[in-house]
């Protein structure tokens, strides 16, 4: 079997234990790369295993614990794997009302929100119950997440809106209303406020309980890529990528004002991630480069070009290493480089 996709990667997904690397395509297989971890490696550096599949591969999530892997389909359907063994099929999921665009399990790995073009999916994949459509959007849904404690989740779609629902009850909460479309939500670590980024650049910080607007930042008149809250319990701070200009901003979560910007890509910042022990942010771009910064004061580290804009991002436990990764480019061959940190604690 060739290593290489053969159609462009849709989609990727990294294991917790950072020891597995999950490719879907366009070509209808799911990719499965083992991780070598010396200092820098490539995932097309070894044979990956091959999983055919009977559609377009759409979306890809790992379980927390990595038992489980998900993979979501254009034929409407997501099949449930062995995290460990992928050929091996749990589950095959009924079908949902479109295709699959996104799916994210919830901290106690049985929980799992998938999101198709209207709608919202709820389901446990520990005991197959029947999938539940949760209806609410009129427009394509772009962005889901959970809080971590597990109590909401939320969705965010074209038409502005961002739709908080009550998990416990699996039925609907909220409505938090923008102009804009919605390109990325998060909720704080505490899961009391949820962050909202859209389209046309602006950042709205929301009372997840009380659904009231705590204060409003545009940016620029370009989308909103990603945002991602300090993990310290409450989320003190929260980092601001996209743009035109490549900034990142770290923005203030108690009055929504700059506590500093981030110079340096020349093009969207497209991936943010906070290591684990809170020294350092690592931030990847459409510029083709990894650029580590302090976490306290924003100085920038170390500057590491890539061969392709970086898809995702995500640090070791120990903080003592960051991961990169892209789609392949146009190898679709997904491309992992592990970058020590020479001073992990800063």
């Amino acid at each position: 079997l060739p290593m290489s996709h053969a159609r462009p990667v849709n989609t990727l997904a990294i294991s917790s234990d950072n020891g597995r690397l999950v490719s879907g395509s366009d070509d209808r297989t799911v990719r499965v790369w083992s991780l070598r971890h010396n200092a820098v490696t490539s995932a097309s550096a070894s044979q990956p295993l091959v999983v055919r599949s009977e559609s377009r591969v759409t979306a890809v999530a790992f379980s927390s614990d990595g038992t489980t892997l998900a993979v979501g389909h254009q034929d409407h359907t997501v099949r449930l794997r062995d995290g460990h063994n992928p050929r091996h099929r749990i589950s095959k999921e009924p079908n949902y009302p479109e295709a699959i665009t996104s799916i994210v399990f919830a901290a106690d790995n049985r929980t799992v929100i998938s999101s198709t073009h209207e709608a919202v999916v709820y389901w446990n994949a520990q005991n197959h119950e029947a999938p539940r459509a949760l209806k609410g959007h009129r427009k394509w849904v772009n962005c889901v997440d959970w809080s971590a404690d597990g109590r909401f989740f939320a969705s965010g779609d074209d038409e502005g809106l961002t739709i908080v629902w009550d998990a416990h009850k699996v039925a609907y909460a909220k409505t938090l209303r923008g102009n804009s479309k919605v390109t990325a939500v998060a909720f704080s670590p505490d899961g009391r406020v949820i962050a909202i980024g859209s389209e046309n650049g602006e950042v709205r910080l929301w009372d997840v309980v009380e659904a009231r607007c705590l204060w409003t930042f545009r940016a620029d008149e370009r989308k909103v890529s990603v945002i991602t809250f300090l993990r310290d319990g409450t989320g003190s701070t929260l980092a601001v990528g996209g743009g035109k200009d490549g900034l990142i901003r770290i923005l203030d979560t108690a009055t929504g004002t700059v506590l500093r910007s981030l110079v340096g890509h020349g093009d969207d910042v497209l991936c943010l991630v906070y290591s684990p022990n809170l020294r350092w942010l690592a931030s990847g771009g459409a510029d083709c480069c990894v650029r580590l910064w302090l976490a306290d004061d924003g100085a920038l580290r170390a500057c590491f070009p890539h061969e392709d804009p970086i898809k995702a991002l995500w640090f070791s436990a120990s903080s003592s290493s960051v991961h990169v990764a892209d789609d392949g480019g146009p190898t679709h061959v997904p491309t992992v480089n592990i970058l020590e940190i020479a001073n992990p604690t800063g």
